[in-house]
């Protein structure tokens, strides 16, 4: 047996160096055992963090199995005396990224610096894309440098070349160039979120200058470049807080997603700087728009309410998840809401709803709760599977018999019970989604008790007693059919049904789930 290995009681194998170990001392820097191998992280600022790494990589059953790497230097903040920004050496940056890049089957790499370490080379992103294909990319806390431009273009046409990179996260990254390098030159990117991150080189915080001549004037983007890069071949988009986005990008942005060959499908814009023209602008795109499913409007406008009230009631096919975030004063916010519930009367697509209100919980009004309990509960076709009420932290408590009904049309109980010819593998369907989803017991129970025909045309079907034998059909025309028979594989669902709530089902629950279990089960 390798002296690097050994046996756990439990049978799975675990590996170890004496760099590897599961302790919290900055010494320790990885933790990787045969049951979750597959991510390992690892701490720059570590003394022995090379021969740690140079141990992974010789562990070849091991390094084989690694999917993603977390690199960071959060130890920092451990060590006393630590003040201002460190910069480590070029040499033992670029030797750590080698090592990953020898891990054989890596394809999601995280770079996540503070605010003593900031600054990456764009060597070490070259030393990772000249030898592995990724497919996620996340960038946190840092700002690329590069000793000439020749290494910003090298990283564009490395960027090229990565066909498989799907997904991007920039969050407070600095460097022009190099984000535009990776934005504008990944060929096959679908998923960009971008938080505190800048295009442009117009815009920079006083406190994180450009430090490096590469990002001038030549780095500009015109708003119809800078909207196309947000639009084109993607299908998540975040912007989170973007320093030159400003009213004239938004309205540019709502008039790219009304195109009809619009393939974007989620799409998140929080921002303090739009105002109501910008609300106004999203919310008239998204009443044309054939492709958002999931959108997250936290803008500042004390519009938001009126104008998202327009959108429920025009009652979008492809809208499903709304997140809205409303501003103003506690009278207004309130009748705001309160037509909000009016509104998804006349919805019927329309599955998750979350409103983030300015308003502390213990000063929320009861009428914005009562005005979506009685939408929700007199409303038969309201789809609504999710409501979420919160200020920013805590979410406002919901009534129970709310809760019910919504837990009702996330399992397709309220759209069953609307139909008026059900059949029994509809019945049987409907339970099993209910189980999977672990919704309360009363909600399996108000499917069982309002449809007592099924639960009687099932059992005299015979078939879920585990009896599989067909009686033989005569092909004779005057002769009907038999009745469709209850696929005998169904009884696997019962039977699970019944052991996810067997233990504490009350009496008259447990006397209708016996009802439905083949005894064979």
């Amino acid at each position: 047996m390798s002296p690097f290995s050994s046996k756990s009681r439990s049978g799975s194998r675990r590996f170890y160096s004496p760099f590897f170990s599961s302790g919290s001392s900055s010494t320790q820097t990885l933790t990787v055992t045969a049951r979750s191998p597959s991510h390992v992280v690892v701490d720059l600022a570590c003394p022995r963090v090379k021969d740690a790494v140079g141990a992974l990589v010789n562990l070849k059953p091991l390094c084989q199995k690694v999917r993603s790497a977390t690199v960071h230097a959060n130890t920092l903040f451990e060590q006393p005396g630590r003040f201002g920004r460190i910069q480590f050496e070029m040499s033992h940056v670029l030797n750590i990224f080698e090592k990953l890049a020898a891990l054989p089957n890596l394809t999601c790499l995280s770079i996540e610096m503070n605010y003593h370490v900031i600054s990456l080379p764009v060597q070490a992103l070259l030393t990772i894309m000249a030898k592995k294909q990724l497919k996620r990319l996340t960038l946190k806390h840092l700002q690329m440098i590069g000793t000439c431009m020749e290494e910003f273009q090298m990283l564009a046409d490395m960027a090229a070349q990565q066909d498989q990179l799907h997904s991007l996260t920039l969050e407070c990254v600095r460097g022009v160039s190099g984000v535009q390098a990776l934005v504008q030159h990944l060929p096959k990117l679908s998923d960009l979120r971008m938080s505190t991150t800048t295009l442009t080189p117009a815009v920079c915080n006083n406190n994180y200058k450009e430090e490096q001549q590469q990002d001038d004037a030549q780095a500009m983007l015109s708003r119809e470049t800078y909207v196309k890069l947000l639009t084109t071949g993607l299908h998540t988009l975040k912007l989170d807080d973007i320093a030159e986005f400003d009213d004239q990008h938004c309205h540019a942005l709502a008039e790219a997603l009304a195109l009809p060959g619009c393939q974007l499908q989620e799409l998140h814009l929080s921002s303090s700087m739009l105002c109501d023209s910008s609300a106004k602008a999203m919310t008239d795109m998204l009443l044309v728009n054939t492709s958002l499913k999931k959108v997250t409007l936290h803008i500042d406008s004390e519009l938001m309410g009126q104008l998202t009230a327009n959108l429920i009631k025009a009652d979008t096919p492809v809208l499903k998840h709304l997140d809205i975030r409303l501003y103003n004063d506690i009278p207004i916010m309130t009748e705001d809401c309160i037509e909000l519930a009016h509104a998804l009367r006349r919805n019927t697509h329309l599955t998750h709803l979350r409103i983030r209100l300015e308003i502390e919980l213990e000063l929320l009004p009861r009428e914005i709760i009562q005005a979506f309990e009685d939408v929700v509960a007199n409303t038969p076709t309201v789809a609504l599977q999710s409501l979420s009420l919160d200020d920013g932290i805590y979410r406002y408590p919901l009534p129970a018999a709310m809760k019910l009904q919504l837990q009702l049309n996330q399992c397709g109980v309220r759209a069953l019970l609307q139909q008026p010819a059900r059949t029994v593998p509809q019945l049987v369907d409907t339970l099993v989604v209910a189980c999977t989803q672990q919704t309360t017991l009363d909600a399996t129970f108000t499917l069982l008790s309002n449809m007592p025909e099924l639960i009687h045309l099932a059992l005299e079907q015979g078939n879920l007693d585990g009896d599989n034998n067909e009686q033989p059909h005569n092909n004779d025309d005057t002769t009907p059919p038999p009745p469709t028979k209850l696929r005998h594989s169904s009884s696997k669902e019962w039977k699970k049904i019944a052991m996810m709530t067997r233990t504490s089902l009350r009496s008259p629950y447990k006397k209708v789930v016996k009802m439905l279990i083949p005894p064979s089960a």
